[in-house]
Order: structure tokens, then sequence, then C-alpha cells
């Protein structure tokens, strides 16, 4: 019940009828009761986009428990007599069955869903970048044991699927890299980069720095800075 305790609180600090947390289950107050619940749960709340939950699993917890304390309310209050009580609380678990769903957990769940998704694509992708590497060594290995043009050709298309995987570049633009463009780039100590330097996040000049960055030219004319882990 630790979460009700935290929508209770979240309920007070606008509604200043509200001391515990039955005093909001009125029709009246429902609308209070989502706002407070999107307040503990929501990220993101653009008129644009979905609503996003920070904390998914938060959002139908509360609804859960809610539910279960009503019951629990409408049991003291048929025990008691208190009919008028039990009315009120039967008008605020009607709306919470016709809107709940709609407007927090379907959102909610919605928000769960994505992050597995994306969960699961960053675990394939790792793998996928595992094998290549594996796929680079073995096919350079075989290249030094036996220069063809086959096994060029292969360990070209590998070292493009990597870079492209890596940067997470349209093929097109990774594609248009030249054996000169890797040859000829400048020094990333060299002043001819500072221009360059300036323009990049504290992450991505790290990161610069442990890798090789190539310049290419990318859609529409502009340059574009690739970076290289070979």
């Amino acid at each position: 019940m630790h979460q009700l305790g935290r929508l209770t609180v979240e309920l007070a600090k606008k509604n200043t009828d509200v001391h515990k947390l039955i005093d909001a289950f009125t029709p009246e107050k429902f609308n209070a009761v989502v706002l407070a619940t999107k307040s503990l749960c929501v990220t993101s709340n653009e008129i644009a986009k979905r609503t996003e939950f920070g904390i998914p699993s938060l959002a139908l917890k509360i609804g859960y428990s809610i539910r279960k304390c009503i019951g629990i309310e409408r049991g003291l209050c048929l025990r008691k007599g208190d009919l008028k009580r039990n009315e009120i609380l039967l008008g605020f678990l009607s709306i919470l069955d016709l809107e709940w769903s709609v407007r927090m957990s379907s959102n909610a769940l919605a928000t769960l869903q994505s992050r597995k998704l994306s969960s699961l694509l960053t675990g394939d992708l790792i793998k996928l970048s595992k094998f290549l590497e594996f796929m680079i060594q073995e096919t350079n290995n075989d290249m030094e044991r036996e220069k063809s043009f086959q096994n060029w050709s292969e360990l070209a298309s590998l070292t493009l699927s990597h870079i492209i995987l890596f940067n997470k570049r349209r093929s097109g633009e990774a594609a248009r890299m030249k054996i000169e463009h890797y040859t000829t780039r400048p020094s990333w100590q060299s002043k001819g980069v500072a221009e360059i330097k300036e323009s990049l996040t504290e992450f991505e000049t790290k990161l610069a720095n442990s890798l090789t960055i190539v310049e290419i030219i990318g859609k529409r004319g502009r340059k574009v800075l690739t970076s290289v882990a070979y």
C-alpha cells in the first residue's frame, strides 16, 4: 500500500479537502486522482504524443490498489448501513471502470511493451555486432592467407555493415566512404579539427578520443563524421 500513501500525499498538495485517501473516492474527485497518479508516474505528456510513463508499473499498481481499497471501504459502509456513502463509492467505481483503462492503463501497458521491445532490440544489436566483429577477424585472416577478390569483397561488406551498425547511419552515407577518406583523415590532435571538436558533446568528444574519426560526404553534400573502431 506504499504507492497509495504516495498518491494521498500528491492529492493533498492540490486538494485541501483531501486528508485521507478515501476522501478522494467521490465522482467529483476522479479527475484529481487521475492527475495525481500521472504526476507520480508520467515522464512525457506532450499533446502530439501518447502519454509516456516513467514508472508504468506504478500506474498499474495504483489502479489495482484503488479498486481493492474501494472494495474494503464499501464493505465497511454496508456493515454500518451507510448506503449513501456506498452509492458515492459505486459512482467513483463506475467512472473508474469507464475511464481508467483509457486514461491510464493502456498508456502504461504501451510504455511497458515499448521498453520490452527496445530491450530486445538492444540485445539483438549487441549479438549482431559481436558476430560481425568475429566474421571480420576470420575474413581478415583468410585475406592474409589468400589475397583474392572474393575475400576482399566479403571483408569490405562485413566492415561496411559494422560501420553502419556502429554509427546508426544510412547505408548510402557509409557506403560513400573510400579508402582515401580513411588514409587521409586528419589527426584528431591536429589544429585542423578544432572546429569539429567544438561541435561535439562531451560524450562524443570522449568517444572520438578513443576511436578513429573519418569525414565523409553525406546527404545533400554535407560532411558527416563517422566513427571507425579500427
